[in-house]
């Protein structure tokens, strides 16, 4: 039988050797490259907003673009928007999904704006990476300072991205929502 302090030792090399690697670099993990797969591709949509001085809500024809970047743990979101006669936005956004800290993080290209949320729901989505992800932190609307929750559902050939915002103490009330659907479908599985 082994002494204790070589058992110890073994078992602190072997876990070291098998553990996940946290090297940035690193393929995500099987979950997260699902979902990425899921959501990589171009969609065609609405965004719909409920205006700060009207407190109507507004829609917006929208198109967005993900993509894969060098980092294996991230996409990129490129939307267009159509918002009148001569008028087209774009805004970019770099998306990270931490399946270890249960994060969803979206970066400005210029990273001078950063969103950090917790995300639930991540044991529940289907092998194929789809399902409904639930977020929550806070952010400012109407620069007030807010809680977030979003629900975000992504399904085969639909992905639905809505913000909800509460002061405290209140409930949450609807702030804006992506509705998509993918611009090429992809087959219907057999």
């Amino acid at each position: 039988m082994l002494p204790r302090r070589i058992v110890v030792t073994l078992f602190a090399v072997i876990s070291l050797i098998f553990a996940p690697s946290t090297n940035s670099q690193s393929p995500p993990p099987a979950a997260a490259a699902k979902f990425y797969s899921a959501l990589t591709g171009c969609w065609t949509g609405i965004l719909e907003y409920r205006d700060y001085q009207s407190n109507e809500r507004v829609k917006l024809p929208t198109w967005l673009e993900i993509t894969a970047t060098s980092d294996p743990h991230a996409l990129q979101f490129h939307y267009t928007y159509d918002d009148g006669p001569n008028k087209t936005v774009e805004d970019t956004d770099r998306v990270e999904l931490n399946l270890d800290r249960r994060t969803f993080t979206e970066t400005s290209p210029d990273k001078k704006s950063q969103q950090i949320y917790q995300v639930d729901g991540l044991e529940k989505l289907s092998p194929a990476g789809l399902g409904t992800l639930t977020l929550t932190g806070t952010g400012l609307d109407d620069d007030k300072k807010v809680d977030v929750r979003i629900t975000l559902k992504l399904g085969r050939n639909y992905y639905r991205y809505a913000k909800e915002t509460r002061l405290p103490g209140a409930d949450f009330q609807f702030r804006d929502a992506y509705d998509f659907t993918r611009r090429d479908p992809p087959p219907v599985p057999h």
